[in-house]
């Protein structure tokens, strides 16, 4: 069985279950070796086993070479050079796959810092969303690497198509750029409905402290295990995903198609177009509160419910992890 050394940043943080699945979806065709640079400080329990180093490109490297690897991946476009220093070190080929907040706003002037080993023989390919590929041209990378990908979920964890609850939700990471305060807001101006906030971690204290100087008017959710967010979902009629349109790095989050694979009806504040696309009309786009509000304010319309279950499948990481796969099955 071939050997595939992942090089990831703090390994296992709850926030990032994006690499998780797609672990999964490789289990039991390749061996994976895990190899993390750095303590999450939030870990979920169910994870693949992991070695710790230094956030040191030698200590890496020299993990990644000797785990005798038949190729290195990993992920985030600001972990190539690492990436690639590894690639070398074991001489093998890699992978990286990107998301969101390392391709979209600034950090987009940053990965023509990167061209040189997207565009070096080491390099087998790299995937992102279909509007990060426009950004990956312009930083002079070889397009012929370039693989358009849409997000990664475990859909069978929450396809359900069972009645859902009348609660309001949202889910994340707790950092600037998903602007969580207008959750607080948002609920503030809907007293008579539930609104449950799954943050996770970062600024996580600011956002409680705003709700309680304004009374309380969302609930703050204790974290939970990946695998146990299914039935959360099935709790709430409605996901409003909040984003900041000033730094407009909010990606295609997870959340979107978990929801919307779980009968969940998706507003997302329109912080870039590329958005529609992945909404695919089966959730709506909102600039203010005010509009917002008034959608979540009747139930999910039977046809953006139903079309929600179908986008949703376009991110089921069993459906595309060939995209990956193949990449490999190139080189080896």
């Amino acid at each position: 069985m071939r050997k595939v050394v992942y090089i990831l940043h703090r390994y296992p943080q709850m926030s990032e279950t994006y690499m998780e699945s797609e672990i999964r979806a490789l289990s039991g065709r390749f061996d994976v070796h895990i190899v993390s640079t750095g303590k999450p400080d939030l870990s979920y329990e169910w994870h693949h086993p992991y070695t710790t180093v230094k956030q040191d490109p030698v200590e890496i490297a020299a993990a990644a070479r000797d785990a005798r690897p038949d190729v290195i991946h990993g992920h985030y476009a600001d972990m190539i050079p690492v990436i690639a220093a590894a690639a070398r070190a074991a001489d093998v080929p890699f992978t990286v796959r990107t998301h969101s907040f390392d391709v979209f706003g600034p950090a987009a002037a940053k990965l023509a810092n990167y061209r040189d080993a997207i565009n070096s023989g080491l390099c087998a390919g790299v995937l992102g969303f279909p509007p990060a590929l426009k950004r990956f041209d312009h930083a002079g990378w070889d397009m012929r690497k370039a693989v358009s990908c849409f997000p990664v979920i475990e859909y069978d964890w929450f396809y359900d198509r069972t009645p859902n609850g009348d609660a309001i939700m949202n889910v994340g990471a707790c950092i600037p750029k998903k602007k969580m305060e207008d959750f607080v807001h948002l609920g503030a101006r809907m007293p008579g409905r539930r609104f449950n906030l799954y943050a996770l971690g970062y600024i996580k204290a600011q956002i409680e402290a705003l709700n309680e100087r304004m009374g309380k008017p969302i609930n703050m959710i204790a974290p939970i295990e990946p695998k146990l967010m299914p039935p959360e979902y099935k709790k709430h009629q409605w996901l409003v995903y909040t984003g900041d349109p000033k730094l407009r790095t909010v990606g295609w989050p997870l959340a979107v198609a978990e929801a919307q694979a779980s009968g969940v009806g998706v507003c997302i504040q329109r912080v870039r177009p590329d958005l529609e696309e992945y909404v695919g009309g089966a959730g709506y786009l909102y600039d203010t509160l005010e509009e917002v509000a008034e959608i979540i304010s009747g139930p999910v319309p039977d046809e953006i419910r139903e079309g929600g279950f179908v986008q949703a499948r376009k991110s089921d990481v069993h459906g595309h992890i060939d995209k990956l796969v193949d990449l490999w099955r190139a080189v080896f």
